[in-house]
Formats: structure tokens, C-alpha cells, sequence
């Protein structure tokens, strides 16, 4: 009887703990719920993309394009690609639309050599060796230091807008949710630095390009200056598309006629044919900013594709 009592006593306490370990995963569920619906409260309120009808008026139609692939392209190569991290989910992940797309729009072909600038510790380059048969892989990121070599990748470190890489020396260029928080004229000076690397045909993919119907500089810690007179300034400190420290904690949003004058038109100027693309899968707009975290600039996914001219042999 005694041993019943006690079996007893221990079952009630343990199920006592279980229902208090409940509560305490319910409370911590809730309050992570509660601060993700706290993300980007200005960013948001303050920034809206243009639609595709706005970008026609201002821009040549011949340079805005549709990207279109199929959903069902996007899960086989996110298979083989081996980015194992993006298939648990139940949606379409933006990070892995970015990949997927930039490396369709890059056209990358065996023997290619491929440059992901900006690319921090991200795997996009593995995906691309396990997808295609690229001669070399290049990483560079400003948080790496000298040259070095690591998985058959060559890693450079230094600034976006002077890489430590020979004149006309790759094929192919990709840069992901990086050139927003390019500070200062870094953003023109990669558009050049781009050009200077590109082989005569050579292709870079700047995805995404966020384009807004007003110009933007955005932090998530306190500051008063601008870099540009022309922009507005936004701190919004829940604001999640600056990034933290290795980002500088800023971003800055394009509206047209900034696009124009600190990007598009650098690149005519050191012949890159550029052109805009929305990218879509079996039509649809995506990526879906009520399932992906992150601001709502996100939507629509476009992409700047910058094309490097051809010799000419005319004298």
C-alpha cells in the first residue's frame, strides 16, 4: 500500500514538472511570436516596392524582363544543389529563390569560372560545384583576410570595390542580399569593379535589387548623417534588412531615379548592357512575405543582370 502511495506521489510530481515544462515552452513560443510581429514596424509602414507597371513608365521596356521557371524545377534543384537546410521547409524560402535563380540567370556552363562577391559564409558556391562543372570557385567577402583556399573554393577577403583578382579574369558573377548594405559609392564601384573583372561576355546577378517609390538610406542603430543628401533617412531599430555588424547595420533602397544615376548608368558607362528581371515561378510573384521573414521590399524578387560587352573588332 505504502509503495502504492509513493509510485503515486511520483507520478503526480512528474506530471506536475511536464505541465511546467509545457507552459514554459507556450510562454517562450508566445513571446517569440510577439517579437517577430514586432520586426520592421517603420521599414514597412515607410517603403513600398513599384510594381512592374510603374518600372515601364520610367525605364525601357526592353530592359525589364520576366524570368519565369516552374516550382517544380525549384524543389529538384534544391535537391541536387545539396542545400539541405532549405528543403524542411514547408514554403518557399527567399534565401533559396535567390540562389536558385541567380545561378539560372547567370547561365553557368561547364568550364566556367564563378565569382559570389560578398557571399560571407554562404553555401550558394557548393550548390553551384554540385549542379554544374565550373573550372574555379571564388568567395569574396570584406570579412575574410588575404587569399587563402578552403574546399576547393579560392577565398579572397578586402573590399567589394577592389578585389585582389586579375582584369577580365571571370566568367560569371553573383552578389545575394549583399549591395544594399554597400555604404558610401561602394555600390557604384562595384558596378565597375564588376565590369573590370567580367570576361568580354561575361555575366554578374545582383539579387535582390529593392526599388521603391522613394529613396532610402536605413539603419537599425542610431546615426544622424546620411551618405547621400538625395536619400531619406529611416532608423527604424526593429528593422531586420540592415543586417548587424558585418552588414554595417544599413541598407539602402533605390527608388528609379537613384537606381539610374548610381547604377545603371555606371554601368553603360563601363559597358555592361544591363537589364531588370522579376523573377516568377509558374507565374507567380513570390517570394511570400507572410511565410519568409523579413521587410516587405522583398516582394516582388527582381534582379539586376549586367552583361559585359563584346570586343569589338571595328578600328
Amino acid at each position: 500500500m505504502m509503495h502504492w502511495v509513493s509510485s503515486n506521489k511520483c507520478l503526480k510530481r512528474s506530471m506536475m514538472i511536464e505541465v511546467d515544462f509545457v507552459r514554459q515552452l507556450i510562454k517562450k513560443f508566445k513571446s517569440q511570436i510577439k517579437n517577430i510581429r514586432g520586426w520592421n514596424v517603420k521599414i514597412d509602414r515607410e517603403c513600398y516596392p513599384i510594381s512592374d507597371e510603374t518600372l515601364k513608365k520610367e525605364l525601357p521596356e526592353q530592359k525589364l524582363k520576366k524570368f519565369d521557371l516552374s516550382e517544380e524545377e525549384f524543389w529538384n534543384w534544391l535537391k541536387v544543389s545539396g542545400l539541405e537546410e532549405f528543403i524542411g521547409y514547408s514554403y518557399l524560402h527567399k534565401k533559396a529563390l535567390e540562389f536558385f535563380f541567380s545561378s539560372h540567370l547567370l547561365d553557368i556552363r561547364d568550364k566556367d569560372i564563378v565569382l559570389d562577391i560578398a557571399g560571407g559564409k554562404s553555401n550558394y558556391l557548393l550548390a553551384v560545384k554540385r549542379t554544374f562543372s565550373p573550372s574555379k570557385l571564388i568567395l569574396q567577402d570584406h570579412i575574410y583576410e588575404g587569399i587563402k583556399e578552403s574546399n576547393d573554393i579560392l577565398i579572397v577577403g578586402g573590399d567589394v570595390s577592389n578585389i585582389l583578382l586579375p582584369d577580365m579574369s571571370v566568367h560569371k558573377i553573383a552578389c545575394h542580399h549583399a549591395f544594399e548594405h554597400f555604404k558610401g559609392n561602394t555600390d557604384s564601384e562595384c558596378i565597375k569593379e564588376i565590369s573590370r573583372l567580367l570576361k568580354p561576355g561575361g555575366k554578374a546577378v545582383i539579387i535582390p535589387i529593392f526599388i521603391s517609390k522613394d529613396y532610402i538610406e536605413c539603419y537599425n542603430i542610431k546615426v544622424k548623417k546620411k551618405f547621400d543628401n538625395n536619400a531619406k533617412l529611416i532608423v527604424d531599430k526593429t528593422a531586420s534588412l540592415p543586417g548587424g555588424s558585418d552588414d554595417g547595420h544599413f541598407a539602402r533602397i533605390y527608388n528609379i531615379r537613384a537606381l539610374y544615376h548610381r547604377v545603371l548608368v555606371i554601368a553603360e558607362k563601363f559597358a555592361l548592357n544591363w537589364s531588370i528581371a522579376t523573377c516568377t515561378l509558374d507565374h507567380k510573384l513570390l517570394p511570400d512575405m507572410n511565410k519568409n521573414f523579413g521587410a516587405k521590399i522583398n516582394y516582388p524578387l527582381r534582379a539586376l543582370v549586367l552583361i559585359k560587352k563584346e570586343v569589338s573588332n571595328a578600328k
